[in-house]
């Protein structure tokens, strides 16, 4: 049964057909009748990935939907990190759908649940899709915030592949806001690292519409054939370094025509779990009472702690709640 569910699951990465639905189809019918809680569970997440894959979304939404309830039910016990991928995969299945509100809540608590089990290399992927759901319902302070904590990732453990994806993300947050030229250097960049070619080319073209052939085309057209060649050339921490520039110079741009106030960008970077955390912080709630008010481990706390310390430049809850209270974060939490 492990050996289906096993194949099943590299078809379903592989968009193969009828093949990938058959397969985890025999083994969901095999662990039903062996009565296997954790096989059952499986068999529907790969069946919601074929899903997602091939945009069924009624099948999706339905595989992964039961998928996530099994899971709960049986606990992060038995195999934590589909259970936490199976949320992750609901998420993305609902970003392409436009429900960016569940699909944001989703993936933050799939991110939540990859960290609490170390996982922290596909997080970075995690954090590429919560960049793009966060920036279309009009947040791109921390939209940026996610991606850039992506990249870092990217660059620890050197994925030229997890690369050239955070790259594209990139490109889509910039949109037609970056220079031409630097845009050009970007997708040199990119395809160097990962051509626009198999599930690179069919990922671009399902969030931005157009073929990887198209966007080589009007580069050329436009006369960015030298910074297109220039950005192929450039190494990894090259292309790290040029996304983050091209990041600060937008959200700079951005800041100068909102007249975004420094409190107010202090409290995009804080993500809505940890928004909720420092409440319950400055109401004097121990790390157990805030694990147990929002139904998450005491170890998962003490992350969000550390990310919001992080983020507001201190070292103790004291000090996070202060700046809070100076710089009226918690009105932004009401």
């Amino acid at each position: 049964m492990r050996g289906l569910l096993a194949a099943g699951c590299l078809l379903a990465a592989a968009g193969e057909g009828t093949r990938s639905k058959e397969v985890p189809e025999q083994a969901y019918s095999m662990a039903r009748e062996a009565r296997d809680g954790v096989a059952v569970a499986r068999s529907l997440t790969y069946l919601g990935m074929r899903a997602l894959n091939v945009q069924d979304w009624p099948s999706c939404d339905r595989f992964l939907r039961e998928a996530l309830a099994r899971w709960q039910q049986l606990g992060d016990r038995e195999d934590a990190f589909l259970s936490a991928s199976t949320g992750v995969l609901l998420g993305w299945a609902g970003f392409l759908q436009a429900h960016y509100e569940e699909s944001a809540l989703l993936l933050t608590e799939g991110l939540e649940r990859l960290r609490a089990i170390g996982e922290r290399h596909a997080s970075g992927h995690v954090l590429f899709h919560l960049a793009l759901t966060v920036r279309a319902r009009g947040d791109l302070a921390r939209a940026v915030d996610y991606l850039r904590e992506g990249l870092e990732i990217c660059k620890d453990f050197q994925d030229r592949w997890q690369l050239s994806q955070g790259s594209r993300i990139a490109l889509l947050l910039m949109d037609h806001l970056a220079g031409a030229e630097q845009q050009a250097k970007l997708v040199g960049a990119a395809n160097a690292f990962s051509a626009f070619t198999g599930f690179s080319a069919s990922y671009w073209r399902l969030l931005s519409g157009q073929s990887g052939a198209g966007l080589r085309e009007r580069i050329e057209r436009e006369g960015y054939e030298a910074a297109y060649r220039q950005g192929h050339a450039m190494s990894f921490s090259e292309t790290v370094d040029l996304i983050n520039v091209m990041l600060l110079e937008l959200l700079s741009s951005k800041g100068a025509r909102t007249g975004s106030t420094p409190s107010a960008r202090r409290a995009r970077t804080l993500t809505d779990r940890e928004r909720a955390v420092l409440r319950l912080v400055s109401e004097g709630g121990s790390n157990k009472e805030i694990g147990r008010t929002l139904s998450i481990s005491r170890a998962t706390v003490s992350y969000h702690l550390g990310s919001i310390f992080n983020k507001l430049g201190v070292r103790t809850r004291a000090q996070a709640v202060a700046i809070a209270m100076r710089d009226k974060l918690f009105s932004s939490l009401a």
